[in-house]
C-alpha cells in the first residue's frame, strides 16, 4: 500500500508541477492553490489587482477591496488549468451599508483522473485503480471602509484531499486599500497561519499599485504593477494594461515573473472582456511553453 500510495504522489507531483510553475521554488509548501488567482480579467493582467480589483472577485485578490457601490456583488469562474487540471469559483458580497460588507466564497479544484500502479515487482508495473485528487477553498470575508481607506480578512478553510492524504487548514486573509481620485494603493497578506505537521503554509505579502487614465472620447487606460513577496523565497513582479472603449470593450494586457524552467512562450497573459450595464463576462489566456496553455473564464453581475 506504502508503494502505491508513493506512486500516486509522484504522478500527482507531475500534474501540480505544472501548475504551479509560475510561482513556486520549494515543492514542501501546503495551500499553494488558495492564493491563485480565478479572475480572467485580473489573470490577463498578469495576475494584479491588489490595488484595482472589487466587488466578490476580491476575495481572492485583496479582501479590502469587496466594498463597492452595488448592494450585491456575484462572481463565478471556470479555469482550464494544465495537465486536465480545473479550477471552478463561486463568490459573493453583501454590502450591509457604506461602510461595510460580508462575502462568501467556495473553490473547488479537480486535478483529473490519474491511474495508480504497484511497483512493487521491478519488472512491469500493476495497474491498480484511477482516482481524482480534490481540494477545497471555503473563504469568510468582512470589510470597512473609512473615508478613502478600505480593510478588510478572510478566514479560510482549505481541504486538500490527495487521496490517503488529506490535510485540512485553517488559514487567514488581511488587505487594505487607499484610494485618490484616479490612484489606488493596496496591500495583501494571505495565507497566514501556522506550519502544518511540519511543512510550512504558503504565504505571500503583495504591494499594488494602480492607475487609471481617463482619454476623452477614446476611453480609459488602466495600470497596475504588484510586487508579491513570497515568505522564504522569492519577490515576483506582476504588470498589466487595459484599454476599455466606451466602457464596453476592454483589452488587456500582462506579465508575471515565474520560477519556471519551460521551453517557449511564458510570463506573458492577455486577454478581453465586456461589460454591459451591470454584467461584464472576461476571459483570459496564459501560455506555460512546452507544457501548454491555459485558458480562464469569469463573469459577474452587480446590482
Amino acid at each position: 500500500m506504502k508503494i502505491k500510495l508513493l506512486f500516486l504522489l509522484t504522478l500527482l507531483n507531475i500534474n501540480i508541477y505544472a501548475l504551479e510553475i509560475q510561482t513556486f521554488n520549494n515543492p514542501n509548501y501546503l495551500t499553494k492553490f488558495s492564493i491563485f488567482i480565478p479572475s480572467a480579467r485580473f489573470n490577463a493582467l498578469g495576475n494584479c489587482g491588489t490595488a484595482l480589483s472589487e466587488g466578490a472577485e476580491s476575495i481572492f485578490i485583496n479582501p479590502a477591496n469587496t466594498i463597492t457601490n452595488y448592494k450585491n456583488s456575484f462572481f463565478i469562474s471556470h479555469n482550464f488549468w494544465l495537465a486536465d487540471i480545473l479550477y471552478d469559483t463561486l463568490g459573493y458580497v453583501l454590502k450591509i451599508d457604506e461602510n461595510s460588507s460580508y462575502g462568501i466564497s467556495i473553490s473547488f479544484i479537480n486535478y483529473g483522473n490519474i491511474e495508480t500502479y504497484d511497483i512493487s515487482n521491478d519488472e512491469e508495473a500493476i495497474p491498480l485503480e484511477t482516482v481524482t485528487p480534490l481540494s477545497l477553498i471555503l473563504k469568510f470575508n468582512s470589510s470597512r471602509k473609512i473615508d478613502n481607506l478600505k480593510f478588510g480578512f478572510n478566514i479560510n478553510y482549505i481541504k486538500e484531499d490527495l487521496i490517503k492524504a488529506i490535510n485540512e487548514i485553517i488559514t487567514f486573509d488581511l488587505g487594505s486599500n487607499f484610494s485618490i481620485e484616479t490612484l489606488s494603493l493596496g496591500l495583501s497578506f494571505k495565507n497566514i497561519g501556522l506550519d502544518f505537521n511540519g511543512y510550512p503554509i504558503y504565504k505571500t505579502l503583495t504591494l499594488g499599485i494602480g492607475y487609471t487614465i481617463t482619454l476623452k472620447n477614446i476611453g480609459n487606460i488602466t495600470t497596475e504593477t504588484n510586487f508579491i513577496y513570497i515568505l522564504g523565497n522569492n519577490v515576483l513582479i506582476s504588470l498589466g494594461i487595459e484599454y476599455t472603449y466606451n466602457k464596453i470593450i476592454a483589452i488587456r494586457v500582462g506579465y508575471q515573473s515565474d520560477n519556471s524552467d519551460a521551453i517557449g512562450l511564458t510570463r506573458i497573459r492577455t486577454g478581453i472582456g465586456i461589460k454591459y450595464l451591470l454584467f461584464n463576462l472576461d476571459y483570459a489566456f496564459e501560455p506555460f511553453g512546452d507544457l501548454g496553455n491555459s485558458h480562464k473564464i469569469s463573469a459577474g453581475f452587480n446590482f
